[in-house]
């Protein structure tokens, strides 16, 4: 760090060599030049602006965040871990420390879906952003995953074959 590498006298790193450092890793939540958000690895075609909209509602609105935040501390530090080791499992249909996942992700939702119509930002229908979390309110409810259709679609309709699946993932 200080410029006293054998292999490289004098050198001493960038913010460049922080980036493609921080690059290679994929946590959470990554610190670059700003907070980048890793809330979902992919998505759906028809919710790609979901977890942007989600991001946005929570993140941008004052009211919304302060809840998020008393909610995150409200359950604990253990059951957010105990959390990341179930959803991977059972999705929306598990329970964490007694609590439903679905019923905790439509608590979300509904935190950020109420920051969106604070920013009251509309589009050239006069919708505001809200609409976006449509997708994620309906998974929500239903306590279904897009794991859990494809799932259904994979060992239904599509029987098993692999081309259906990429063909459905392609946009």
């Amino acid at each position: 760090m200080a410029g006293k590498l054998p292999a490289l006298p004098g050198e001493k790193p960038t913010k460049k060599d922080w980036a493609d450092h921080i690059s290679t890793i994929f946590t959470d939540v990554r610190l670059k030049t700003y907070l980048e958000m890793r809330g979902a690895d992919s998505g759906m075609r028809d919710a790609l602006c979901a977890l942007p909209a989600l991001w946005v509602g929570l993140l941008y609105d004052e009211d919304s965040l302060d809840a998020a935040h008393g909610l995150v501390l409200s359950l604990g530090e253990q059951f957010w871990r105990d959390l990341a080791q179930e959803v991977p499992h059972t999705a929306l249909s598990g329970r964490v420390h007694q609590r439903s996942v679905a019923e905790l992700a439509l608590e979300v939702v509904r935190l950020a879906d109420q920051g969106l119509a604070r920013r009251n930002r509309l589009n050239a229908e006069g919708l505001t952003e809200q609409f976006y979390l449509n997708h994620l309110h309906a998974r929500a409810v239903a306590g279904e995953a897009p794991s859990d259709i494809l799932r259904a679609r994979w060992e239904g309709e599509w029987g098993q074959d692999f081309a259906p699946l990429f063909a459905d993932g392609a946009y």
